[in-house]
């Protein structure tokens, strides 16, 4: 398309490298799109409740409002902001490590409590992947970080 035809360029009025990063954007927003749809699909299973849905809600909200922040930062070409969004990422991804650590723990403790062990797999494995697909959109939204970062 518009990478490849000059005239759609001009009537664009951006330079290919400004047109290939917000190529690099649409494909990364549409990465983190992808683990959203996965995580609410598995949200039933993993069936957080008490301390560890307020987490889960905590973390949800830790992560949506660094995608915003980082998509704030590309409207307004807020390099600064990418930075720390970029800087900040290691700390998400150990926080999502630790809550499903502890929620893996308590899974396991609870179905041994009940003796049943087809209880504990479902719900552990449903956590797994929501917190994986959690990692995926943090480390692509620090890659639209990182797209900004490089606009000139």
């Amino acid at each position: 398309g518009a990478l490849k035809d000059a005239s759609s360029m001009q009537d664009l009025k951006l330079t290919p490298l400004a047109l290939h990063h917000c190529y690099l954007i649409i494909v990364r927003l549409e990465r983190i799109a992808d683990q959203a749809k996965g995580i609410v699909a598995d949200l039933p299973a993993a069936n957080f409740s008490g301390h560890a849905k307020e987490e889960f809600q905590k973390l949800l909200q830790l992560l949506f409002g660094r995608y915003n922040d980082t998509m704030k930062s590309f409207y307004t070409g807020d390099r600064e902001a990418a930075l720390d969004i970029e800087v900040s990422g290691d700390g998400i991804i150990e926080r999502l490590i630790n809550f499903l650590d502890g929620f893996t723990r308590k899974c396991i403790a609870d179905g041994r409590s009940k003796g049943n062990k087809s209880d504990i797999t479902h719900p552990c494995m449903a956590a797994t992947r929501i917190i994986d697909g959690m990692k995926v959109m943090a480390k692509y939204t620090g890659y639209i970080a990182r797209v900004v970062m490089s606009e000139s």
